[in-house]
């Protein structure tokens, strides 16, 4: 602010007018005004008055000077006259309304003006209100000093600091300012890249604000080392990073005040982590390389010129040399040969000289001529000197090894599966014929174990057992069934080794396997050839006697009961014949497979042969009742699981059966055994169709009779105990036309034995063929005997002729010859055929009869209907008559089937030109009946029963005498 002095003689400036210069002022003051005048003009500052519309009052020569005008031209305009800059003039005029309005002086620092050459000045103002009264302030006195140097000064120390701001934020090292109490003054941009934080941020901060205690008390003391000696110093610290740890090196310098004192600490950091890491990197190579070339295992040379420069120990010893020996030793002396030394020369120092490492594998010699075998590299060392540095390494024994592996690898690839497996049984290694055989590639089986082939047929007790073996033995070998990956079942030889390291544990597993399953096949059809019965798959015969054998032992150690059932078809043959063996195996098939339900499992179905089957039920009952009554109750299912229907093809069959039933634990052998249980079917048979039979003692008794039956009946015919008997048969008119002769035995002990007792034993033993013969012969000798009598000579006599006769070979010629040597007229002889004979080969039958129908014998159809003719070849036969069998006669006159069957029969007959008579006519009212159908010929008890020849005759000569009267 000015002095009141000062304020009023700027007052009375102030009242001049205006447009007033020096020379105007009032004459009182014009020396005065002079004075202030030159004053002005003098001072090098701006100094000027203004109003409030920015009008220049007064103005000094600096002023004027500014804008290139007298003091005269610049006093009475307007600021915005003289100044070519708008913006500033604005500011001048803004700054000096606030002065008016405030009353305040204000300091401008600094302000432009721009000159009228257009040159910028700085000036720094002071503006001062001027108040002429009490009320109003409308002037401004101002005083401008130029302050061009101080700015330019300024402008420079500025951009002084702005380089060394930029130097020391781009530069890569660390630098930062700590006061002497630790903190920071200032970091460059660096330091908060760094450590993320700001300039702004950290000052004020220690490093114990940063950093951990410890890592800040190291730095604290190499600052405290600095600020107390006033010296520069050099320290490596260490401070974590976001990476980690990173190593500094850092120059500390004192920053000191103009006493020498100092205040402050200056750091310059460089990182110097990658290059301590370099120095540690080269400090472990150089390490390395010592240990390398001092290994015991590696041996190094150098070599020049093919000869020896240096040589480590491990070499020296390696060859069996002491240290030094080998220094400029040739090579040639580690070959076993000059061309081997060539050749390996020729291969390596053409690669070296490429720059390319050489590696070969090598045979050397050791000083005491023992060969090894060395794996050598090598590279070149000085290519100006031709000098390669050389590795070796002693690989005899790998050698010996690989040759080892090589050839086990080659018994590894064998035909054999080989499968290798760690301790735990998971699978490491398999080969190509493990692949082969079980269709699992490597890839698929490796990482897991053997159980991915179980087939499911062997227990857990049989892998237990094996695995025993292998815990005690160290192996297992035996027949395993296994499953391939495509699910198919084969058995395979399989051997297990367990694979022991030296202290004893197990470390692997190997299996080697080949595929038997043809061989188990060979041995299955072997043992099913030998055991099986081919059709029905059951067992045999021999199988069989084997099972009962164990039975019968069983039985015997348990006290249990079991039972055998013998079981034979009924007209199996005959099915056989009418239809084909090909349905008889079918219905052989069917009925096994019915007999294997029945039973259970652990009980035996088998087949004998041809229609006959037995079974064997084992551990029934304890008690021999209970065991029979559960041995019938299963004979009985057995029955009805035989009585239903059979779908043979298109044929519904039905079939009957007989059976025979033997305990077992009544019988000590298995031929006892099979003997009663065929005497309980023998009984069975001779009681019927679909009959079940167990064997009692009695059944001994009729055995033993039918054994000496059979030795009596063989010597019947050479002690002529054979006789004929004659059954009359008569026409319409009650004549007799001829006879059937009947078979007898006249026992000497026995008395006469009817047909019924000795002829299907004579059929069964073979007797039949002689005992026929004879029969023949007999009758044939009767015939010519008849011819020389005449109430005798027209009779024919009926010969029954069995099956077994009549197809031997020789049948036809043993009639002719009969014929020729008794001298019989053919025509008087007629052959009794039954239907079962003809099913046989029908041709063959055919061809017999109508050779001896040629001759003029004639033939007869016995029981015919109670078979199974076919009129599509009974037309072919050359029949002469057809008999009505007797059970058709029996009830004619009740049972209207039978009178049926008997009138169709008749017409039949008669419309295929055949006779026709009836047998079994024992009364009066049936021959009355089979006569009104027409049937006119009659044998059977009304007529006359069978009578031995004297008594025959007799009868006949009876009938003729009725007969004529």
């Amino acid at each position: 602010m000015s002095s009141s002095k000062e304020q009023a003689q700027l007052s009375v400036i102030d009242d001049l007018p205006v447009a007033a210069g020096p020379a105007e002022a009032p004459n009182a003051l014009g020396h005065d005004w002079r004075f202030l005048r030159q004053v002005l003009d003098a001072c090098p500052s701006m100094i000027f008055v203004k109003d409030r519309e920015g009008r220049f009052l007064l103005a000094n020569r600096a002023l004027a000077k500014a804008y290139d005008l007298t003091v005269a031209a610049v006093e009475g305009r307007l600021n915005a006259s003289l100044h070519s800059n708008p913006e500033e003039t604005e500011a001048f005029l803004r700054d000096d309304r606030e002065v008016m309005d405030t009353r305040q002086s204000k300091l401008i620092v600094a302000e432009p003006v721009t000159y009228s050459d257009g040159t910028v000045h700085w000036y720094s103002t002071v503006k001062t209100p001027l108040v002429l009264d009490d009320v109003d302030c409308n002037h401004v006195l101002g005083i401008a000093t130029n302050i061009d140097e101080l700015k330019r000064a300024e402008e420079g120390l500025h951009h002084s600091e702005d380089l060394l701001r930029s130097v020391i934020d781009n530069s890569t090292a660390v630098i930062f300012v700590k006061d002497s109490d630790g903190r920071y003054l200032r970091v460059n941009q660096r330091y908060t890249e760094l450590f993320h934080i700001s300039d702004e941020e950290i000052r004020g901060r220690s490093d114990y604000d940063i950093f951990a205690p410890e890592v800040a008390d190291a730095l604290r003391a190499a600052d405290l080392q600095v600020l107390a000696g006033s010296a520069t110093h050099e320290y490596e610290e260490v401070v974590p990073q976001d990476d980690g740890l990173h190593t500094y090196l850092v120059l500390k310098f004192p920053l000191l005040d103009a006493d020498g004192h100092a205040y402050a600490v200056c750091g310059i950091a460089t990182d110097i982590s990658e290059r301590k890491r370099d120095q540690h990197r080269l400090e472990r190579l150089l390490a390395e390389q010592k240990a390398m070339l001092d290994n015991d295992l590696v041996g190094i040379v150098t070599v020049k010129d093919r000869q020896i420069v240096w040589a480590n120990p491990a070499f020296e010893t390696m060859l069996g040399y002491g240290p030094g020996e080998l220094a400029g030793a040739p090579t040639r002396q580690h070959y076993p040969s000059d061309e081997a030394h060539r050749a390996f020369g020729a291969a390596a120092y053409p690669e070296l000289a490429a720059g390319k490492i050489f590696r070969a594998r090598a045979e050397h010699v050791r000083r005491d001529g023992r060969s090894i075998w060395v794996d050598a590299s090598g590279s070149i060392l000085d290519r100006e000197t031709g000098e390669s540095l050389w590795a070796f390494v002693d690989i005899t024994e790998r050698k010996l090894a690989e040759d080892e592996l090589r050839i086990a690898a080659i018994a590894f690839e064998s035909q054999n599966g080989m499968i290798i497996t760690d301790a735990q049984g998971v699978i490491l290694r398999v080969n190509q014929a493990f692949t082969r055989l079980t269709g699992y590639s490597a890839g698929e089986a490796v990482g897991r174990t053997p159980a991915m082939l179980n087939s499911g047929r062997q227990d857990r007790t049989f892998f237990q057992k094996l695995w025993a073996a292998v815990k005690s033995q160290g192996y297992w070998q035996g027949e395993i069934w296994n499953k391939r990956k495509n699910g198919q079942i084969y058995a395979e030889l399989l051997t297990i080794t367990a694979v022991k390291a030296p202290e004893g544990g197990v470390t692997h597993y190997v299996g080697s396997f080949s595929d038997i399953t043809l061989n188990k096949e060979a041995e299955a059809e072997i043992h099913r050839l030998a055991y099986y019965d081919p059709l029905t798959r059951l067992p045999n015969r021999r199988l069989l006697q084997d099972r009962l054998g164990h039975a019968i032992a069983a039985s015997a150690r348990s006290g249990l009961f079991g039972a055998i059932y013998f079981i034979d078809l009924d007209n199996f043959k005959a099915l056989n014949d009418t239809r084909g063996h090909d349905v008889g195996d079918l219905l052989l098939v069917e009925v096994a497979q019915r007999l294997r339900a029945v039973v259970r499992e652990v009980d035996t179905v088998a087949r004998q042969g041809g229609d006959e089957f037995v079974v064997l039920v084992e551990d029934l009952a304890a008690e021999e009742h209970v065991a029979g009554a559960l041995a019938k109750a299963v004979g009985d299912k057995l029955r009805e699981a035989i009585d239903r229907p059979f779908k043979l093809n298109a044929l519904e069959y039905h079939c009957k059966v007989c059976i025979g039933v033997a305990l077992l634990g009544e019988c000590n052998t298995v031929e006892e055994l099979f003997k009663h249980a065929d005497l309980a079917l023998y009984e069975a048979k001779g009681q019927g169709r679909n009959t079940l039979r167990f064997f009692d003692p009695a059944m001994q008794q009729v055995l033993d009779h039918r054994s000496a039956l059979e030795n009596e009946l063989r010597q019947a015919l050479s002690r002529q105990q054979l006789c004929l008997y004659y059954q009359p048969q008569v026409d319409a008119a009650r004549r007799v036309t001829g006879a059937e002769v009947l078979l007898r035995w006249q026992h000497p002990q026995r008395g006469l034995i009817q047909p019924n007792d000795f002829i299907p034993l004579a059929e069964e033993t073979g007797l039949i063929l002689p005992i026929g013969l004879w029969v023949l012969e007999t009758a044939c000798t009767q015939l010519l005997a008849w011819a020389a009598q005449p109430e005798m000579a027209q009779l024919t006599l009926a010969v029954n002729v069995s099956a077994r006769q009549f197809h031997h070979p020789d049948f036809v010629t043993q009639v002719s010859e009969v014929l020729e040597k008794t001298g019989a007229d053919p025509l008087q002889l007629k052959l009794e055929l039954t239907e079962s004979l003809l099913l046989g080969d029908v041709e063959d039958t055919i061809a017999k009869m109508s050779c001896l129908k040629s001759k003029g014998v004639g033939f007869a159809l016995d029981d015919f209907g109670t078979g199974y003719s076919s009129l599509s070849y009974l037309k072919r036969l050359p029949l002469d008559q057809l008999k009505i069998d007797q059970s058709f006669v029996r009830d004619i006159l009740t049972d209207a089937n039978d009178a049926s069957i008997a009138h169709t029969i008749v017409t039949l007959a008669h419309s295929m030109g055949l006779g026709v008579i009836a047998e079994g006519v024992e009364t009066e009212a049936q021959r009355d009946f089979l006569a009104s159908r027409g049937c006119h010929a009659y044998q059977g008890y009304l007529f006359g029963r069978p009578l031995p020849l004297a008594g025959f005759e007799s009868l006949v000569q009876a009938f003729e005498m009725q007969g004529s009267e």
